[in-house]
């Protein structure tokens, strides 16, 4: 019988196919043979204004604002949903700061530093996604982890073409923390499911960004996460 990490693969092979289908290959620049390079600001992370950078003396408020929103939440899926959105914010935040300060490595890594903090919260509730309810708010949660996780995944792989080592590995840190998170969602969601999600949000991208896009790259991401030996909750 067929585990969920070879249900998941076998799914994402045939859809990512037919993405490929459409997709004009991409001329690789200078990582391996297979980058891509454009600009960070061309991942659309739907946050129209990230507001204060942590760079504003004032950002303190914000984080106030936060990290009281975190301890009125009680529901599980409540705080999932709020950590992710936080989490998207500060991409944004991140987005932004490397759009006009890309060689401020310090700022850039207290940022991502702020970015870890969501992460560590939501690798600690992921722990629990075994006993919420799989209901539609679960599965519309799940949707906006796929979502998130795809456009920061591409993100950081944005801003490693031009990182420096420490800041590479940072990047790269992040990138392994965010697969963790999926690989507990895929569990429970079960593959076909997840991988439907997956999918859905890839096609949902304009065609020259699925021209662009590394799908192979970003599952193997995550998919890493998953025990050869794994299955999916009852």
């Amino acid at each position: 019988m067929m585990n969920i990490l070879g249900k998941f693969k076998a799914k994402l092979a045939v859809g990512t196919a037919v993405l490929a289908m459409s997709a004009v290959p991409v001329i690789p620049a200078s990582m391996g043979g297979i980058a891509i390079v454009y600009a960070a600001e061309s991942v659309n992370l739907q946050v129209e204004n990230p507001g204060l950078l942590p760079t504003n003396p004032f950002y303190f408020l914000k984080s106030f604002s936060r990290k009281t929103q975190q301890a009125l939440t009680i529901n599980t899926i409540k705080k999932v949903d709020l950590e992710l959105e936080i989490l998207n914010q500060k991409a944004a935040e991140i987005q932004r700061l490397y759009g006009i300060m890309p060689d401020n490595t310090d700022a850039l890594i207290n940022a991502l530093g702020l970015y870890q903090y969501n992460i560590n919260n939501l690798k600690n509730l992921s722990a629990k996604f075994g006993s919420v309810s799989r209901d539609s708010n679960f599965d519309n949660l799940a949707v906006k982890l796929v979502s998130y996780s795809v456009n920061h995944l591409e993100l950081f792989d944005e801003m490693k073409t031009a990182a420096d080592i420490q800041f590479k590995e940072k990047l790269n840190n992040l990138q392994e923390d965010l697969s963790v998170i999926m690989a507990s969602a895929i569990q429970v969601e079960g593959a076909d499911k997840f991988a439907n999600q997956f999918l859905n949000v890839l096609g949902g991208l304009s065609d020259d960004a699925i021209k662009e896009l590394r799908a192979v790259e970003i599952i193997d991401y995550f998919s890493q996460q998953l025990p050869a030996d794994s299955s999916e909750k009852q």
